[in-house]
Parts: structure tokens; sequence; C-alpha cells
């Protein structure tokens, strides 16, 4: 079932995908048709017929098999459907519709394998050396890569490529290029290397010619300028007031960038200033989902790197300025970046999924969204103390979540605040989730707590504030506890970021429907004994859940990152069978009667992430959850878990 799902959203999203396509007008059957076919980007084959002499009767559909005796008889019978019904076509124009249909078939085929015959090729001198290198892909869409000594062909690499990420794949290029005269290269000649391999790996994602079965929708086009100026603040020595000076334009040697969950997270830019590099980067996230974002990159300034936050203005010239240390340059970021986004309907997000790159000065490339088979991510953990008989921790607790950007923008913040939080930002996103949990088979069902027996023998307790016609009850952490279900979302508030102290903080409010799975045995009270009747009822009992949290993210490199989190959780059951009690952290015996409760939990949670690609992760988890009013009223949870994607995982 999970792959026919993933099979039917993969359909859907591939329909309007071009990639090769042709036309042809055909009179038979007393009519005059044209029919359009297309080679869809996941190999399937799109046809599309309309009768010219009524736009109104038209016929399309996809096949995605490798049958070609299907394929004509699916294309005759689908081509009748259109034919007039007055009118039936001879058995001699059917067979002309099967031979039509085989046309199509053939030459589809050969629109494939020309696709899959592209090559790149450049020739490029290394020392007293020519070499020439090739790309092009084999038929398993990998990177087939030859490089060959010019003046010795004898002296020549081959070798494949299939991963996805540029800088592994220009390390490569440059270790293989060492290998063909096995010469000892100097340092600008490796530079040179990665260089070409970086411009083979752009022009080879250019025309790659099928994407993968999970597919991958394009996001958008991104180029970088060959020259650009760098511009300097000052304040006028003659005048007083702030100018802006721009310079002559300059050579863009290369531009290093992170796109990460809708931002450039990272940018570093070198311009050639009359043979010197200088390096441009951000201090901040910089947003890229939307229109908006994309219209805003002529606001953003990148600074020379090194630059002061917040420069002092003294009073200068021109001159003075431009050799000042005081006085860092800056670039704009909109005249170093055009970026064109693929449009596509009901598509408001059009950043790229989290990728790292490298550009040159006048190179561009296609950047794609994420892959269809990593839409949706569980993370699936087990529980230590749950296995423990005793103990209804879930067993197994799935959760899925999805992050939907909503205000990607950022601030540079205040001086008095800039050495803690570098930036800030507010309702940055949305994030619903679904949380399953697999309780332990003597713990499925919370057992309610008997009533009847504090009414009978309350002790220290005044049972009028009990509600009458209630005989069972439950703590709002046991509720809490036994959950198997929940569903909400969480809204970030606040979002303070620092690179250089490598942490993120996100204050968010969420809100969640909380289901737990109850037991009731009924009772019999006569006089002062109480004894079960042996009935049992099992229901469910709903509750509101309101989460204030505060989670601060360490991110020290792309294999770890930990997080700190405090929830504050309010909740409130739905319930006319149920009376929510809790009991007085002095005296154990003495119960309060809620309405609502405030729980909390602390977490500190570890994600490894143990593959390149970001398919394996592994996490650990631990929380403490208790009361607010009474911390000896608590669980505990220790857990493993690993990530899985539910539309199937990556081939």
């Amino acid at each position: 079932m999970k792959k026919c799902f993933s099979f039917i959203i993969l359909l859907f999203l591939c329909l309007d995908a071009l990639a090769q396509s042709f036309s042809k007008t055909l009179p038979i059957c007393s009519g005059t048709y044209t029919y359009t076919v297309t080679m869809q980007l996941d190999k399937s084959i799109k046809v599309s017929i309309l009768d010219l002499n009524d736009s109104t009767r038209k016929v399309g559909y996809s096949y995605s098999g490798n049958d070609v005796v299907d394929f004509k008889n699916i294309f005759k019978t689908q081509f009748l459907r259109l034919s007039n019904p007055a009118i039936s076509c001879s058995a001699d124009e059917q067979n002309k519709l099967v031979l039509e249909g085989n046309e199509i078939w053939n030459k589809m085929q050969v629109l494939v394998l020309q696709t899959q015959s592209q090559v790149y090729s450049n020739t490029v001198p290394i020392g007293s050396e020519s070499y020439r290198y090739t790309g092009s892909f084999n038929s398993d869409n990998a990177m087939k890569i030859s490089i060959e000594n010019v003046n010795d062909a004898s002296k020549k690499i081959e070798y494949t490529y299939s991963g996805q990420d540029v800088t592994a794949f220009m390390g490569v290029f440059q270790r293989n290029f060492l290998k063909v005269d096995g010469i000892s290269a100097t340092d600008p000649e490796k530079d040179i290397m990665l260089k070409e391999g970086n411009n083979l790996w752009l022009q080879l994602i250019s025309m790659r010619p099928l994407a993968k079965p999970s597919f991958a929708p394009e996001a958008g086009t991104l180029s970088v300028a060959k020259k650009i100026p760098y511009y300097i603040s000052l304040k006028d020595s003659a005048t007083g007031k702030d100018r802006f000076f721009g310079s002559q334009e300059y050579d863009v040697q290369d531009v290093h960038i992170e796109f990460n969950s809708g931002y450039i997270e990272n940018i570093y830019v070198t311009l050639l200033i009359k043979g010197i590099p200088r390096t441009y980067q951000n201090i901040y996230g910089i947003g890229f989902t939307s229109v908006e974002n994309q219209n805003k990159l002529r606001t953003i300034r990148l600074f020379q790197k090194g630059a002061k936050a917040f420069p002092s203005k003294k009073r200068t010239s021109v001159d003075k300025a431009m050799v000042s240390p005081d006085n860092f340059t800056f670039i704009n970021l909109g005249e170093l970046l055009n970026y064109k986004p693929r449009l596509e309907v009901d598509r408001r997000d059009y950043s790229p999924m989290d990728t790292a790159i490298i550009l040159y000065g006048g190179q561009n490339v296609t950047l794609y969204k994420e892959q269809t088979n990593k839409l949706l991510e569980a993370r699936i953990y087990t529980d230590f103390v749950g296995l423990q008989d005793d103990k209804p921790n879930g067993l197994v607790q799935t959760e899925v979540e999805k992050r939907i950007n909503i205000n990607s923008n950022q601030l540079q913040t205040p001086r008095f605040i800039y050495g803690i939080f570098k930036s800030v930002g507010i309702f940055q996103f949305i994030k619903p989730s679904i949380t399953l949990s697999k309780l332990e088979q003597h713990n499925k069902r919370l057992i309610l707590g008997d009533l009847d027996s504090i009414k009978l023998n309350p002790g220290n307790n005044d049972t009028a504030a009990l509600t009458k016609n209630l005989n069972r009850y439950a703590t709002p952490l046991q509720l809490y506890q036994h959950q198997s279900f929940t569903a909400g979302f969480d809204l970030n508030v606040v979002f303070f970021s620092n690179h250089n102290l490598k942490y993120n903080l996100y204050l968010n409010l969420g809100t969640r429907l909380g289901v737990t799975p109850v037991t009731d045995s009924a009772t019999n009270i006569s006089g002062n004994s109480i004894t079960k009747t042996g009935v049992v009822s099992e229901y469910a009992v709903n509750t509101l859940q309101i989460i204030p949290e505060a989670r601060l993210i360490f991110l020290p490199e792309e294999r770890l990152n930990f997080s700190i989190a405090y929830r504050a959780l309010f909740i409130k059951p739905f319930s006319s069978s149920v009376q929510l009690l809790s009991f007085d952290k002095q005296d154990p015996d003495k119960f309060l009667v809620k309405k609502n409760a405030w729980l909390n939990t602390l977490e500190l949670l570890i994600a490894f992430n143990v593959s390149k690609t970001g398919d394996a992760k592994l996490f650990g988890r631990v929380r403490f959850n208790s009361e607010v009013n009474n911390y000896k009223n608590n669980f505990a949870q220790i857990q493993l878990g690993y990530s899985a994607y539910i539309l199937g995982s990556s081939k």
C-alpha cells in the first residue's frame, strides 16, 4: 500500500514535466486528428489526442510500461474513443493505428538514446601538457568521466560517479586527473583541476537526461555574474553626510553557497581585485523561499571578511576610506546572483533543497527541490524505560513532522545583544506533526483510578469539590504518559541565530489533540465496601494541549548536532466520565481537583547524520516529564531512534 501511494504521488508530480516531445496530424476514420507525445522525466510516455474538427473532443493518458505491443494496443483503443461514433473505423484503419503506435514507440526510444548520449568535452593545459576530459551519462544515469593526455592517448583514466555532492565529485576528479601521468602538480595546478571538475559537474547537471525514479522537481536556475563592483560607505569629511561609493567592476573568482531550510545559510564570495583575492560573506541566513525574498537580494550586503558589524562613522575622504582598516567594503548580493524560479501550480516556496554548491563567475546551475520520496520523514524511537512491564512509556514512538516556511526574513540584531545573537526573525515556519505510540502490552490502556474509594474514605480531603456523578479519575501526567496518538502543529514565534557560536534559539508555540485509551472497571458500593462488578468499559479520553517551547540547537558540523529544550504543556481533558485530579507534593494522600493543569518537559536530543546524503540519521533522546507544581510526580524517557522516509527510500 505504501509503495502504491508513493507511485501515485510520483505520477501526479511528473505529469507536466516535459523533457522531449513531438506532434503529428493524422487524417483517419473520417476525421482529422492531431496527437502530441512527450517523454516524461520519469521515462513514462504522455500522449494527448485532439479532434481538429471539434476541440472539445480530446483524450490524454500516460504509459509507463516497457511492452511495445501493449503500448500499440492502448494507443489504438484511446484513439478510437475520439472517432465519430456514427462512423466506425475500418479494420485497415485500425491496423494503421497500431502501426502508428509502433512508430511512436520507436521515436521515443530514439529520443531516450539521443538524450543519454549527450557528451561534454573540454581541453585544459596543465604544465607543459594538454589534457582532454569528457563527461556523459551511462544507461544507469551515472556520470561517466574520461581524462586523457592529448599528446599520448595511452595515458587515459576512465571512471563513473553516481553521487549527488559536487565537492566530492571535484575531489574524485582531481585525484583521477593526477593519475593520468602520475604527475606531481603544484597547488595552483591542483586548483585548476578542481575548477575544471566543478565546471564539468555543472555542465553534466545541466544536461542530465532523466531524473531519478524518486523525481526531484526543478526549483530554478541560479546564475553568477562575471564581474561586479564593490562599495564603501563613509561619513563625508566635507558635508558630514553618509555617502556610498562604488568601484569599477572586478572578476568574480568563486562563490560558495549553502542552502538550508529555505535560506542561503552561508555564502562566501571571492573577488579578484587588482590580482589580490578579497572575500565577502554573510553574517546570518538570507531568506530564499519567496518572490519577495528574491526581490530583496539587491538590498542584502555581503561585507568584507573581518568587517566590524557596527563600524565607526568618522569623517573621512574617499581616498582614505579605501585604504583605512576601519572602513570595510561590501558587495550587493542582488548584483552577484540572479535566480529564475521554476513556476508550478500551487508552488509558493521557490527555494531549492538543502545543498552546498561552488560556482564561478559567469556560471549558472539548475537547482532542484527535495526528491519526492524525501518529502515526509518519520523518526522512530524505542524507549528503554518502556521495556519494563510496569512502565507505560511507548515501546515504539513514531513522529512525523514537516517544516513549512512562512516568513523567511531575518534582521541583524541591535548592538546590545549582537554578541549573543547575530540575527532575529519572527514567524519563520509552521510545523505540522503527528505522533503514534505503541505502548507495552500490559499498559496499552490507562487504568482509571477509583473515585468511589476516595469518596468512601476521604481522609483529610474535602469531597464536596468532587463532581458527584463521576466515579473515576486520572492525573494530568497519566493522561499525557498513556497517549497513543497526538496531532497538531508548532508555530515559530521568534528565532535567534549566531553562526559564530554555532547555535540557533527557537521560541515556539504549539497545539495538539491528544488521545489516551483508558479502561474503566465498574464497581458496586455496598455499605462501607466497594466491589468490582466485572464489567469493563474501554474508551478514549481526548485532551487539548497548548505547548510553549524554547529550543536551543547547537550545530558544530554536518554529521552531529544536539539540542536542549524546555516545554511547558497546558493540558485540558474533554470527558464526561473522568475527574481530573492532582496530588499535593507535601501530602501524597491529599488530592487537588483540576479542570486543567500544566506539565513540563526537559529534553536533550543528539542527532547523528551517518550518511553523506542524509538518508541515514540516528537519534538519542532523554526526557524528564513532570507536573509543574509537583516534580515528584514524574516519568523519564530514554530513547534511541532512527529516521525513515514514508514515501520510500532513496534509490
